[in-house]
């Protein structure tokens, strides 16, 4: 789970649950599968705030950083059944 706060500079405090290899590799694969639920929250949860700050920072503005982290998911959602 992460919290953020974004201050008046748009710079994003972000502290995340640590995590694995293991464990990001069970995400993924769950998602492969089918699973678009608890995976998916999970990988938001994890990487929606650091995403949204990296946003902030490279696009200095906030609609297009939202923009940007719900294109990102939208993406792993419809992509995850893709296999090379």
């Amino acid at each position: 789970m992460t919290s953020d706060r974004v201050d008046a500079d748009h710079r994003v405090e972000v502290t995340a649950a640590p995590t694995t290899v293991s464990d990001e590799a069970a995400l993924i694969a769950s998602l492969a599968a089918g699973d678009r639920g608890e995976p998916l929250k999970r990988l938001v949860d994890r990487y929606g705030g650091p995403l949204f700050g990296y946003g902030i920072r490279l696009l200095k503005d906030r609609g297009m950083a939202e923009e940007l982290v719900q294109d990102t998911f939208v993406r792993l959602w419809r992509g995850a059944d893709v296999r090379p």
